[in-house]
Formats: C-alpha cells, structure tokens, sequence
C-alpha cells in the first residue's frame, strides 16, 4: 500500500522537525506524496521539494493560511500555486510582522506578570511564523519560570492546552490573536496564484449545522475539504465525505502532523502511525490540481 499525507508542518511554523526530516519519516512509511502546509508561510516548500527529489517523494506546495468567516476562524489550504507569486508572498510577509507585533505584545504582559522571558530567546528559533507551542517552550524552559506556571495551573506537569487557556486564549492574561485574511479574499488570493483551495479540517470549527458556510465559499471559489483529518472521527469523516460528494467537492486529507506525543509510554505516539490516508485520495486530488 501506498499513502500519502496533504497535511504536515515543520519547525518553520510550530513543528518539531526540518523538512528533510518530515520527507525521511515519509519515505520510511511508505508514504510517496506529502504536502508541507506551514502556517502564513511557504518558507520551507523549495526545501521540501528538494529534499522529495532525493528520496522520491512527491511534493506538492502548500500553505494553511489564517481565515475567518462569519465570526468563525477557518484555517484554509492552498495547494500548487506559484512559489514566486508576488502578491501571494507580500500577503504571507505582512500576516507574519502582524503576528511578531501581537507576540512581542504578549511578551510584555507575561514579564509584567513576573516572567523571566524576552522576545529574543525565539529569534535563535528556525521558526517564520512563531507558533503558541514554541513560545510555551520559551516560557517554560527557566525553571523560576515553570514554577509559576505550574502555581497558576494548580498541577505539577500542566498539559500544553492548560497553559495556552491560562496565559494566551482570548480573555487570558497575554492573548494571542493569530493575525488572518477574511476567507472569501483567501480563496481569491489562492486562485489568483494559480492554486487550489481547499478547507482544513472543517469539523475542528463548524457543526454540521453550519455546513452551509461551506457551500457559501463553494461560491466563492472553495474547490474542496479535508475530510480525512485527525481533528475529526470517523463519524465525521463519514460525514464530510459523503457531503464532498454530494455538493461537487473534492475531498484530501492531512494528519496535521506538529510534532510527536510528548508523553512517554503510549502505544501510539506518532500521527502517522494513527493516520493512514490512501494514495488514492491524492491522485483524485491530483486531477484537480
């Protein structure tokens, strides 16, 4: 069997690996066709395809862009556009010096608060676009520091989701607001750099109530949904593939791969081990693209 897998991060956005090291994993788990989706930011694909052509897996270009939509956050895919598309960068650079700004804000509440921490202990980091993930590692790498987390946390070992409701959700002590595009001029953005758009893991941030939203960027030119995706279940996988079908959307699918389970012991600790897509849901996709 072959597989693939539309759906990876690397350390440029919040992951743990290079992108050479994401095309080796893939290479040892048989899966031939992968996309590096980093988020507002393609910093890493011409790596990624170079790294793909040494060890035959196909590569294909790819960016998960920040949206909302009707008060929603919707993440968007885009797939196979021109790497050198100059709007399509100019976008990306200026979604990122929003997001250093809204960092940089949040490091200023958190050392008011009694933390150890300055913005320049991520600058040393490969990371283009700086994920909540990797400023947590910052937070709590001084041991002064972990000490107040886990005072705050009311635990000895606070799970990463504790510390992001603790410090950076909404009404939070130092939130971070991802900076976005509203996602119809996402889609055209896409489009216009000759790409196809397709929406992340619609389950993570619709109900199936709010299925409608879909087929309204439908209208605005959504060609697709990742309905395999290890933010839904099967039930869901269930549904979103057989709504793709219904309405004239393509279907991809993406284990959303950050990094390994940080806890030791588990029988299952990498996402590819949990997520097998078939290769067949890639050459479907291919036709499209």
């Amino acid at each position: 069997m072959k597989y693939c897998d539309l759906h990876l991060h690397s350390h440029y956005s919040g992951g743990d690996l290079s992108c050479e090291e994401l095309v080796d994993r893939a290479a040892e788990r048989n899966i031939t066709a992968i996309a590096l989706a980093d988020h507002n930011t393609i910093y890493g694909v011409a790596e990624m395809i170079v790294a793909g052509k040494k060890k035959g897996v196909e590569i294909v270009p790819a960016v998960e862009i920040y949206t909302e939509y009707k008060g929603k956050g919707l993440h968007l895919l885009g797939y196979n556009f021109d790497l050198d598309h100059l709007k399509l960068n100019q976008v990306l650079d200026n979604l990122q010096a929003q997001h250093v700004d809204n960092v940089k804000k949040a490091f200023a509440k958190l050392k008011e608060y009694g933390f150890s921490i300055d913005y320049k202990s991520i600058q040393s980091l490969p990371t283009k676009y700086i994920s909540v993930a990797a400023i947590i590692d910052v937070l709590c790498g001084p041991p002064e520091n972990y000490k107040i987390v886990q005072k705050d946390c009311g635990k000895p070992d606070p799970d990463l989701f504790e510390i992001i409701n603790k410090y950076f959700a909404k009404r939070s002590l130092s939130p971070i607001i991802h900076s976005s595009l509203l996602t119809p001029d996402a889609i055209k953005l896409v489009k216009e750099a000759g790409g196809v758009a397709i929406l992340a893991h619609p389950g993570h941030r619709l109900t199936w109530e709010e299925d409608t939203i879909i087929l309204e960027l439908k209208e605005e030119g959504l060609v697709g949904i990742e309905a395999i995706s290890s933010y839904h279940n099967w039930h869901q996988v269930e549904h979103y593939q057989y709504f793709a079908k219904k309405h004239g959307l393509v279907i991809t699918g993406g284990s959303d791969f950050h990094s390994e389970t940080r806890s030791r012991g588990n029988i299952i600790n990498s996402m590819q081990d949990y997520m097998h897509i078939p290769y067949a849901i890639y050459e479907n996709f291919k036709n499209i693209l």
